[in-house]
């Protein structure tokens, strides 16, 4: 899973830069230090890569409003 991590970091090291449709795969590769085509192996193309970790980014908020309580049943902690 470092791999897909790694071309993540990259990704927002770049993005930070540049909007998104002026990335380039093989940029956004070297930076990560793989080869082109693994990028293929997560991704359909950059805006996957977005979608996917606005997809996590989402999830992950949604999870810190639940906690789990001593019943081992999620309880909404924000409301």
């Amino acid at each position: 899973m470092f791999t897909k991590e790694n071309i993540i970091i990259a990704f927002w090291e770049i993005y930070r830069e540049k909007s998104i449709n002026k990335i380039i795969i093989k940029e956004l590769m070297d930076k990560a230090g793989y080869h082109r085509s693994v990028f293929y192996t997560y991704f359909k193309d950059i805006y996957d890569l977005l979608e996917q970790e606005q997809e996590d980014f989402f999830i992950q908020n949604i999870l810190n409003c639940f906690f789990l309580n001593q019943e081992d049943k999620y309880t909404l902690k924000y409301i």
